[in-house]
């Protein structure tokens, strides 16, 4: 008689826990569904898109040095769902030397190529003074990226 009651309760213990075990996976399945859904759905995926990211040759520099610039994303627009063409990306980009308080000057034209990477040589000016300087690349007459430089003194 105990040990009926015994298997009785063990089966009571099981059908408990294979039931919370389907609860949770409902659960994880609904929350699953939901991201999906909603990581799909809204007008526009400008928030999913990959920033532009640039690199230099070297970080630190003296006034005549050539660097190399590479960068990758450098695209318009966001084709990220696949629900639109893709804009055209421009083939070439201002490359701006900034320095303290002073705006960015332009160095060099940036070639971009169809999958949006980007390669540039530039020379550091003759006036660089000693310290940190930006090197920014613009698309569209704004900053879409930018890598800091120290030079030497």
């Amino acid at each position: 008689m105990v040990r009926f009651e015994c298997l009785a309760g063990a089966r009571r213990i099981s059908r408990g826990k294979s039931l919370a075990m389907h609860r949770q996976l409902a659960v994880l399945g609904v929350c699953l569904l939901t991201v999906i859904v909603g990581g799909c759905s809204g007008s526009s995926s400008d928030g999913d898109c990959v920033a532009p990211v640039l690199a230099v040759s070297q970080s630190t520099v003296s006034p005549g040095d050539e660097i190399t610039l590479t960068g990758s994303y450098f695209t318009v627009g966001c084709n990220d769902a696949g629900e639109d063409a893709p804009e055209p990306s421009p083939t070439t980009a201002p490359v701006l030397w900034a320095q303290e308080a002073a705006p960015g000057a332009t160095v060099a034209e940036a070639s971009i190529d169809e999958d949006g990477e980007l390669t540039s040589t530039i020379v550091v000016p003759a006036d660089a003074a000693a310290g940190d300087a930006t090197v920014s690349v613009s698309l569209d007459g704004a900053t879409t990226a930018e890598v800091s430089v120290s030079v030497a003194e």
